[in-house]
């Protein structure tokens, strides 16, 4: 069927690799938000009276069951788009069409390709290892980062970018913000795009993708690829990111608008998640496990509150079941797994609360909240009713020395995200 939510990682075929080099992160960003990668030339597309297609690649495609290809090229306008693999063999992949069509065998006049596809954002601005991203719909407020050297930074030490939500830029080199933006300090304006630091400080808001222990000027962590995953729609995405080769949890990042609760309209209900931290016990542990624990503000920040006035805002998410006082962490909840009453394993949607104001402002969208122990591992892939609908999640564990010091969610890869 047509997908509405993409996923990729480190291990699709053609997928960019994450390193500890400056602008390896934008470069990452630049392939699964706006181009897309790994285009391969079909050799026959075919599809049954059911609108079921086979493609077939000489020479073989590398694509997975479960991923999304795109199909362009063909003359016939019902193969072209965007499809869940179902099954993949060493030449060949099938998917099933929305309009199976009169015409079996899908002809064109240049040639038929499939790739991995982005998530169909764009870059109105780029620069070097810099780039602001816009979504295709929603609020549409930018997404900017700076992943260059900053001066009198050493190339040795850790690979990070700064990052912050504005609605409007005039510049990338240097930034020059036009709008509102957030995180924001009146009292000190250029904070977040700053160029100095102390201590091994350097800037607030970050995504890090290579690093050692300790304050950003211990280490890059060494050479080598880093593990990765991006999870997204049209509106907002998901990141993690290992960022040692050699020891330490997945950190996680995003990006986007919640799914609000705002009946008049929610333009600056976007959402960045980050680390502030510049010290960190291991790599990946400064955000308060990113999205994964309750009520945890650090490294998170809404463009502004509910009545979109103001200063920007930080918040955190929560379980809609809390059922104990405290923090509380995914996959490490106090209800057993298979639960009692009904066999089964729960997941709650995942509630965005803002700081300090009593008030949920929406839910994260696409990602929920598992309050059993420890229920599914990392990667597993799994079918849950949810709204009376069944879809294929994904769990995803990150953060800590080991299993049992991390966290567990569940991200929806059947779509669409509301």
């Amino acid at each position: 069927m047509a997908a509405s939510v993409f996923w990729h990682a480190n291990y699709l075929a053609g997928a960019p690799q994450l390193t500890n080099a400056w602008g390896s992160l934008t470069a990452l960003l630049d392939a699964c938000l706006v181009n897309g990668y790994g285009v391969k030339t079909i050799a026959t597309l075919t599809s049954t009276v059911a609108g079921v297609a086979t493609a077939t690649v000489t020479g073989g495609h590398a694509f997975v069951a479960g991923q999304v290809v795109e199909i362009a090229g063909c003359a016939q306008a019902n193969y072209n788009g965007r499809w869940t693999v179902l099954s993949a063999q060493a030449t060949s992949f099938t998917f099933q069409l929305d309009d199976p069509g009169s015409i079996r065998t899908a002809t064109t006049t240049t040639s038929i390709t499939a790739k991995t596809p982005s998530l169909g954002w764009s870059k109105p601005n780029t620069g070097t290892n810099r780039g602001a991203y816009r979504a295709p719909t929603g609020n549409r407020n930018l997404l900017v980062v700076d992943n260059s050297q900053r001066a009198g930074y050493d190339s040795a030490w850790a690979k990070w970018a700064s990052v912050g939500i504005a609605s409007a830029i005039s510049g990338i080199n240097p930034i020059v913000v036009t709008g509102i933006q957030a995180p924001y300090d009146p009292t000190n304006p250029a904070r977040n795009w700053t160029t100095a630091g102390t201590g091994g400080d350097w800037g607030w808001a970050k995504w890090i993708h290579a690093r050692q222990y300790g304050w950003l000027n211990e280490g890059d962590g060494g050479a080598g690829n880093r593990d990765w995953l991006l999870v997204g729609d049209g509106v907002m995405f998901y990141l993690w990111v290992k960022v040692s080769t050699g020891w330490g949890g997945f950190a996680q990042y995003a990006f986007g608008d919640v799914s609000s609760y705002v009946a008049a309209g929610d333009a600056t209900g976007t959402v960045l998640v980050a680390t502030e931290s510049a010290n960190e016990d291991q790599p990946g542990s400064g955000n308060s496990f990113g999205l994964g624990e309750s009520l945890a503000y650090a490294g998170k920040w809404l463009l502004r509150n509910h009545t979109q006035q103001g200063l920007p805002v930080k918040c955190a998410a929560t379980p809609a079941l809390h059922m104990a006082n405290g923090v509380l962490t995914s996959g490490r909840g106090p209800m057993q797994y298979p639960h009692g009453p009904d066999n089964g394993l729960w997941l709650t949607p995942t509630l965005c609360v803002q700081e300090g104001m009593n008030s949920v402002r929406g839910t994260f969208r696409g990602l929920y909240w598992m309050p059993q122990y420890k229920p599914v591992g990392h990667g597993a892939v799994f079918d849950q009713v949810v709204r009376n609908t069944t879809r294929r999640m994904m769990a995803v564990a990150w953060q800590g020395y080991s299993e049992g010091d991390g966290v567990t969610m569940a991200i929806d890869l059947t779509g669409p995200w509301t």
